[in-house]
């Protein structure tokens, strides 16, 4: 059986349409009352976690490295919880599982499932957004610089040539599809209604990877409180762009030696060398005071413009992209900017052909994370990275 590993309401929705593509051979297995309710209700296997467990004080130093400790929304101890609850959840099932599939794989959840497939010899399987639409990444490592293909770039290399016609003819789709709101930004009434009743129903049960309701909603850039004085960007002058990410991004924390305000420092010097303005944006969704309030003291230190412009447009008119390791990076290059890589970004090691093969053949296409569509048995053999159910 392989096990979809369901550690967020909105992410139900996706694994559900997932194992419909054959539900015999499936289980889920989830932190999240309602996604089990639904599953249930829907006549799919489901498995509750549950975090009332005995905690394994050798877990420690793996739950120092979850991405909530590291970003400060959750202690050690209540990582380390995570990861026994779910580590104990497979166990229970462990005669049934073949395979263990997960979403990103850098949280406590994530980190419960290296850690059981490790100890039982079971293969996994990560999957994220590659931020390009209808494409999804897919992974037997890790995502991002864990992955497989950040460590081996040449696994790209015995994919067929990719024709220069056919990739122009998707690039000109992909501008058209950069027109309009993306589709992880719209936060529906019905999604927040169900975070909601979920948190609920987690004071009622003991399941796992518990967090507070008034963590559900952080407040974004343009809420939280800092003023920050926008500027226009006159895209006939020569300018280096860069758009800084979440401070608590899982990139910056755990694949990059430095952060957004060290960056800048660079970013800076890197203008410098081309005689161009720097542009920065603050990321929309940024939530810390603090930070936002660092950065606008240094625009009068370092000179650089902030702006709030559209990001394929500042893109499009730049001279040079800089980036840590955000996929606006690989959006750069898909647009043919020259692009300067400052933390361990999956894509820093492509050349133009390595580009074209990673688009084309090596992301799972026709998989919208976000559609309501049935999957085929066929896309999702390729997702969860294997041959046969």
């Amino acid at each position: 059986m392989i096990v979809l590993v369901v550690d967020s309401v909105e992410r139900y929705a996706f694994f559900k349409r997932l194992s419909e593509s054959d539900p015999a051979a499936f289980i889920i297995l989830t932190t999240e009352p309602l996604a089990y309710l639904n599953a249930r209700i829907s006549g799919l296997s489901c498995v509750l976690v549950s975090r009332k467990v005995n905690r394994n004080a050798s877990i420690r130093p793996l739950a120092e490295k979850a991405i909530e400790c590291l970003n400060g929304r959750r202690s050690p101890s209540q990582c380390e919880n995570d990861i026994c609850a779910v580590h104990e959840g497979l166990m229970r099932i462990k005669d049934q599982v073949r395979k263990v599939v997960v979403w990103n794989g850098q949280h406590s959840v994530g980190i419960g499932v290296k850690y059981f497939c490790e100890s039982q010899n079971v293969s996994a399987q990560f999957i994220e957004l590659s931020n390009l639409p209808n494409k999804l990444f897919s992974d037997p490592q890790g995502v991002n610089a864990a992955s497989s293909l950040y460590n081996n770039p040449s696994l790209l290399d015995v994919f067929p040539r990719v024709g220069d016609d056919e990739h122009a003819e998707w690039v000109t789709e992909y501008r058209k599809s950069k027109i309009g709101v993306l589709p992880q930004s719209v936060h529906s009434t019905k999604k927040k209604m169900n975070s909601f009743l979920n948190a609920a129903l987690k004071m009622l049960y003991p399941a796992a990877n518990k967090g507070g309701v008034a963590a559900l909603y952080g407040k974004s850039l343009k809420g939280g409180g800092v003023r920050v004085d926008f500027e226009i960007v006159f895209f006939e002058d020569d300018y280096v762009f860069f758009p800084l990410q979440v401070s608590a991004d899982t990139q910056l924390k755990l694949h990059s030696d430095i952060d957004n305000i060290q960056a800048l420092f660079s970013a800076a010097e890197e203008a410098e060398k081309i005689g161009g303005k720097l542009v920065v944006k603050i990321h929309p969704a940024e939530t810390d005071p603090g930070q936002i309030r660092e950065i606008v003291k240094l625009k009068a230190r370092l000179g650089f413009i902030i702006t709030d412009q559209p990001t394929v447009d500042l893109i499009e008119n730049a001279k040079l992209v800089i980036t840590i390791n955000s996929t606006v990076g690989l959006e750069a290059m898909v647009l043919g900017k020259p692009v300067v890589v400052l933390g361990r970004a999956l894509y820093q090691n492509f050349n133009a052909e390595r580009l074209k093969k990673y688009i084309h053949h090596y992301l799972v296409d026709g998989v919208d994370y976000f559609g309501v569509e049935p999957i085929s048995k066929e896309r999702a053999l390729r997702v969860i990275g294997d041959e046969i159910f």
